[in-house]
Order: structure tokens, then C-alpha cells, then sequence
């Protein structure tokens, strides 16, 4: 009955930034990145993080604080999106392990041309869109920022 499952909260299950190893991540990693394998969760999208980066499909690994299990399609896993900061200090993107991220992802603000970023998702009863923006400082809206990252799931 519903074509997508999508879970939004602020700290990110997975990310190769600031906060990747954190003790409250690790801990809330082992509880819910399992029950989202269970019932097949599409995405999860996340801030804390003052960056963007989405990752592979994913599921838990044995060991929260290790590398979790990279898939090559969306039905192999959750993909986690991290994105967030506007408004915020920027952090580095992929500071800590990257091969579980899927290569698109940036930091802003000092040597970017982004003062921030965020994203527009779309969904209907077979396909979910989802485009991340980096926000440019004068302005535009979606129409003169740049997109930095696209990802469709199809069902």
C-alpha cells in the first residue's frame, strides 16, 4: 500500500563526516539500521552533519562502529542522505571512511561557491526523486543554485 518508506531524523546513521563515530551514533546505529533492513526502508535522510553526501544502498554490518554492508542497487539496501547546514559553519565531507559513500558529496561555505545546501524530493506510485541544491549567496532560489547530486529509486 505505500510504494516508499523514508525515515527523517537529525543525527546520520551513516556518514563520512564530523560525527560519523560518535557514541550516541554508534549506539543509535545498532538499534535502528536493523529495523530498517527489516522493513525494507528506501532512505533516510539526516543533518547534524553541516554538509551533503548520500551514500550506496546499505545495511547494517555486524559491528555498528565498523564498515556496514554496500550494495549495488536500491533494492540491496537504505540509501542515508546527509543534508544540512545552511545557515551553519561548514563541515568537510568524507573526513573519515568514504567507501560506503557514493561519490557525490561537498562541503560549503570557505572555498565553495554555497553558503549552504538542500534538497527537493519527489514521490509518486512508482518513482521517488530526490535533487540536492548547493545554495548559492545571492540568491536565485532553485532556479540559479547549482545541483550538486540527483538519485531516483524506481518501483
Amino acid at each position: 500500500n505505500h510504494p516508499f518508506i523514508i525515515v527523517v531524523s537529525h543525527r546520520g546513521l551513516f556518514s563520512t563526516s564530523l560525527h560519523s563515530n560518535d557514541s550516541d551514533v554508534l549506539a543509535t546505529r545498532s538499534q535502528l539500521a536493523p529495523i530498517f533492513d527489516k522493513y525494507h526502508v528506501d532512505m533516510v535522510f539526516n543533518g547534524h552533519d553541516h554538509e551533503y553526501e548520500r551514500s550506496k544502498p546499505l545495511k547494517a554490518g555486524a559491528n555498528p562502529a565498523g564498515d556496514p554492508v554496500v550494495g549495488a542497487t536500491p533494492a540491496d539496501g537504505t540509501t542515508y542522505v546527509i543534508c544540512a547546514g545552511a545557515g551553519a559553519d561548514p563541515y568537510q565531507a568524507g573526513q573519515f571512511n568514504s567507501s560506503y559513500r557514493n561519490g557525490n558529496a561537498t562541503g560549503f561555505g570557505s572555498g565553495t561557491n554555497y553558503v549552504g545546501v538542500y534538497g527537493l524530493l519527489t514521490i509518486d506510485a512508482t518513482k521517488l526523486s530526490f535533487k540536492s541544491y548547493g545554495l548559492k549567496s545571492a540568491g536565485g532560489g532553485v532556479a540559479g543554485d547549482d545541483v550538486i547530486d540527483t538519485y531516483e529509486i524506481d518501483h
